[in-house]
């Protein structure tokens, strides 16, 4: 019998964010939380759990390098409860790939503990279901857990697995969504900003909001309402850092970089692009919008190059707008590398097979609606001249200026 697997998830764009543990080791949060998944940045991770004849240590590899202190407990936890379950004492050998950089506020650890969670327990022969998957991953982040059941995704807040655990949602905008991920270089300690949640004089309100919250998001995701499901992400996050920087430690993650993107995505706003931003606990920000925008993008570029063909050369630029263009295919190429490399690798667990295999209700494949893009944002020009440019609309403003780069097919 082979003990071996891989498998990949996605990481989670939170909507309705949480913030805080009840139980720090068994990640136990004080609230529910919902989330979507972004995709094609992925984590993708192989274990194989060796004999009992083999007798060896555990190895953990991330990128390449060996994972110790803090980040190799947090694989234990996950580790050792899959080997409590399958009831074994084999040893294991763990090696994760990130497509996207991590500790930046793109969910990395949702991304990468789904993959091993799903992983972990594919190799070790156990008949889980993807909501009972999300219980073993939680135990290495809450988030994970809805990176597991994947899309769009409610983890329930409760005091033991039965009641603690993820639940896809239905709803129509998986096929209208597109997401921009701006990322905005800034480390920072989401675990150290969970652990003194409570210790903030705002938690208590913004717990108490919290279910009022839920409950609009799961109205607005069922309606399909583009508006109402990312005004709400975008009012929760600036809720939710309001009671991350009135901690003990007043973690402020937000950079100028950060603050642009917010401005320009409310100047298109007003303008009459439906657009919005949300944050998770980070520097970076993902904007939100809809298909529309990017055909209507699309097309006006399509206009522009018939029309050059038309004419026979190429219309000219002016000095600003090339070296506005010059930036955006900068800032892109990185995006470009990141987002679209091959997605299929042999021997990869695709989740398809495994919801097919467990008759959930869910048949496509929950986790990869390719609806994300990353883009990497080094200076204030090159965030504002990205959004400005990338999401301008014919009719709003005349011409639409550059190549249309961001979305992924």
């Amino acid at each position: 019998m082979s003990m071996k697997a891989t498998a990949r998830a996605h990481p989670i764009q939170g909507l309705v964010k949480y913030h805080g543990m009840r139980d720090p080791e068994l990640r136990l949060p004080y609230h529910d939380s919902i989330s979507v998944c972004t995709a094609p940045t992925n984590t993708t991770t192989t274990v194989e759990w060796l004999s009992e004849s083999e007798p060896a240590d555990d190895v953990y590899l991330i990128d390449g390098e060996e994972v110790d202190g803090r980040a190799a407990e947090r694989i234990e936890m996950v580790v050792d409860h899959v080997r409590e379950l399958a009831e074994f004492d084999h040893a294991v050998r763990f090696e994760s790939e990130n497509s996207f950089p991590s500790n930046i506020g793109f969910g990395s650890s949702s991304s990468g503990f789904a993959a091993a969670a799903l992983a972990l327990v594919e190799a070790a022969g156990l008949d889980m279901s993807l909501p009972e998957v999300s219980t073993v991953a939680r135990r290495g982040s809450s988030s994970a857990a809805r990176a597991v059941t994947g899309a769009f995704s409610h983890l329930y807040a409760g005091l033991n697995d039965e009641d603690c655990r993820s639940y896809r949602l239905d709803s129509e905008l998986e096929d209208d969504l597109k997401i921009v991920a701006a990322h905005v270089p800034s480390y920072k300690e989401t675990e150290e900003a969970h652990k003194e949640a409570a210790e903030s004089h705002m938690f208590q309100s913004r717990v108490a909001h919290i279910p009022d919250q839920i409950v609009e998001m799961r109205d607005a995701l069922r309606e399909a309402s583009f508006e109402r499901v990312f005004k709400l992400a975008e009012h929760d996050s600036l809720s939710l850092t309001a009671a991350t920087m009135t901690g003990p430690s007043g973690w402020v993650y937000w950079q100028p970089e950060t603050i642009a993107v917010f401005n320009a995505v409310r100047e298109l706003r007003e303008e009459g692009v439906e657009v919005y931003f949300s944050t998770d606990t980070g520097a970076s920000v993902y904007v939100n919008t809809r298909e529309e925008v990017r055909r209507r993008s699309r097309e006006s570029n399509r206009r522009d190059r018939h029309r050059d063909r038309r004419l026979g050369s190429r219309r000219p630029r002016s000095r600003p707008r090339r070296e506005r263009s010059a930036i955006l295919n900068t800032v892109c190429s990185s995006a470009a590398e990141l987002a679209f490399g091959d997605p299929d690798d042999d021997g990869v667990v695709d989740l398809t097979e495994v919801v097919a295999r467990h008759r959930i209700s869910h048949p496509r494949n929950v986790h990869r609606f390719d609806q994300s893009v990353l883009l990497d944002t080094e200076d204030l020009e090159q965030a504002v001249g990205f959004f400005r440019r990338h999401f301008a609309v014919p009719d709003l403003r005349g011409e639409f200026a550059g190549e249309p780069f961001g979305f992924a097919d």
